[in-house]
C-alpha cells in the first residue's frame, strides 16, 4: 500500500500540466505542494548539520545513533547528538550553456525548462522549511554569487535569474567549483543541475577539493529521453548548440557506438560523485519531476532519521 508521500507525489505527475503553467513561481509550488504535505524535516539537513555532544544510549533511542566507533574502544553505548539549530546552507549550480535548450520531438519540456522547474521547487521547498539557500548560473564561471539566505525578497531575486534562456556557449563546471571553494561554508550541500558535458577528469580534481571543505555534492543529471536512448529512426542532421558545428549521421550506424559511450560516461560520473561522499540522480525530462526528485528526498530523509 502506498505511504502519504507517495500518494501526494502521485497527485503531481501530470507533465503537461506543469509545462503550460504560467510562471515559474506557480511550477514550483505545484512541485512543492506535492511533495511537503508529507515530509515534516528537510533531507538535506541530516548530512551536514554539525556534531554537537554525546550522551548515553537510553532504551527507546533509534540504534541508528549509537556511534559504534566509541563502543569499540569503551565498551559504552553512546548517542551522538546532532545540532539540529545549525544554520543549513544549500548551493544550486545550474548549468546555462546551449545544450541545455535541447529538447527531443517527443518531448513535453527541453532540458533547460526542466531544470529550471526543479531549481524553482527546491528553492521554494528550501526556504519553507527555512534552510538558506542560493543559486548561480554557470557559463564559462560562476555568475552573478550571492550568499545563501532563506529570505522571501531573495528566492525572488533568484527566480527572476531562471528567466533567461541558456544561451552561454559552454559550461566551466570545474572552474565554477573551483570559485565556489573559495566562497562556500564548510559543511554545505552543493546541488548541480546539468547535462554534464564535459571533462570528467577535471571535474573530478574539482570535486575533491570540495570534499576537503566537507561539502556534499549532489548532481542532478537532467538528459532528454532521445540523448539517453538514441531513438531516431530517420537519418538524422545532429547541431552542436554550443559549437555550432554540424554532422549528418544514420542511427543504426552509430546507435551502438553511441549508447557504449554515453553509458560508460555516465557510469564514470555517477563513480566520480559517489567517491566523494557525493549522490548522483539521473532525470529523463520524459518523467515528471516529482516521479524521480520526489522518491528521492523521500528516500534521503528517511535515511536521516
Amino acid at each position: 500500500m502506498p505511504n502519504s508521500v507517495e500518494q501526494n507525489i502521485n497527485e503531481f505527475l501530470d507533465i503537461e500540466i506543469l509545462n503550460k503553467l504560467p510562471s515559474l513561481d506557480v511550477k514550483a509550488r505545484y512541485l512543492v505542494e506535492g511533495f511537503l504535505k508529507g515530509l515534516h524535516k528537510s533531507p538535506f539537513r541530516g548530512s551536514s548539520v554539525e556534531f554537537k555532544e554525546y550522551r548515553s544510549y537510553q532504551p527507546g533511542d533509534s540504534l541508528k545513533l549509537i556511534d559504534w566507533k566509541v563502543y569499540g574502544r569503551t565498551d559504552r553505548l553512546n548517542i551522538r547528538l546532532r545540532d539540529d539549530e545549525t544554520n543549513m546552507n544549500v548551493y544550486l549550480l545550474l548549468d546555462s550553456s546551449a545544450s541545455m535548450s535541447y529538447k527531443g520531438e517527443k518531448s513535453a519540456m527541453s532540458k533547460w525548462d526542466y531544470s529550471i522547474s526543479l531549481a524553482a521547487a527546491l528553492m521554494l521547498f528550501l526556504m519553507k522549511q527555512n534552510d538558506a539557500f542560493t543559486l548561480s548560473l554557470v557559463a564559462n564561471h560562476l555568475k552573478d554569487f550571492l550568499r545563501p539566505s532563506s529570505k522571501r525578497s531573495h528566492f525572488n531575486t533568484l527566480l527572476s535569474r531562471l528567466c533567461l534562456q541558456p544561451n552561454d556557449q559552454n559550461c566551466d563546471l570545474p572552474k565554477a567549483i573551483s570559485e565556489l571553494c573559495g566562497v562556500v561554508r564548510r559543511r554545505s550541500i552543493v546541488i548541480i543541475i546539468s547535462d554534464f558535458y564535459g571533462d570528467l577528469k577535471v571535474l573530478n580534481n574539482q570535486l575533491k577539493e570540495l570534499a576537503y571543505l566537507n561539502c556534499e555534492p549532489i548532481f542532478f543529471n537532467v538528459m532528454d529521453n532521445s540523448e539517453l536512448n538514441f531513438d531516431f529512426d530517420e537519418p538524422v542532421l545532429l547541431s552542436d548548440l554550443e559549437s555550432g558545428s554540424k554532422l549528418h549521421l544514420s542511427p543504426e550506424v552509430v546507435r551502438k557506438k553511441y549508447l557504449e559511450n554515453l553509458n560508460a560516461h555516465l557510469l564514470e560520473l555517477e563513480r566520480i560523485v559517489s567517491s566523494v561522499g557525493g549522490e548522483y540522480l539521473l532525470l529523463n525530462t520524459s518523467i515528471p519531476p516529482l516521479k524521480a526528485l520526489g522518491k528521492y528526498l523521500y528516500v534521503r530523509s528517511e535515511k536521516f532519521k
